[in-house]
């Protein structure tokens, strides 16, 4: 089996359309274990890109919201997921910095 692959997006400098298609290609590119992380400025675009992920799909480990911009890590679960642990519920509001 193949080493799971860290993967990192930087959309500051993206328009919604174009940073939503840059991940959501890299989504469909990931396989079970690949790490990814997403920064960006745009709130908009982070309330897109959350309703994008899969729960079925992706564990998000981090939803961040600050002044500056946001941060979102996930991580891709296995194919045979059942989403039956109560551990690796999807965070219900992002975190609000100062």
């Amino acid at each position: 089996m193949s080493r799971p692959n860290n993967l990192e997006i930087d959309l500051h400098d993206s328009l919604q359309p174009l940073a939503l298609l840059r991940v959501n290609q890299t989504l469909r590119r990931m396989q079970s274990g690949d790490r990814l992380k997403i920064r960006g400025a745009d709130p908009s675009t982070f309330q897109a890109l959350m309703r994008l992920l899969p729960e079925a799909r992706f564990a998000i480990t981090e939803a961040d919201v600050q002044p500056t911009g946001y941060l979102i890590r996930l991580t891709c679960r296995p194919t045979n997921y059942s989403g039956s642990d109560p551990g690796e519920d999807r965070p219900s509001a992002p975190t609000k910095g100062a």
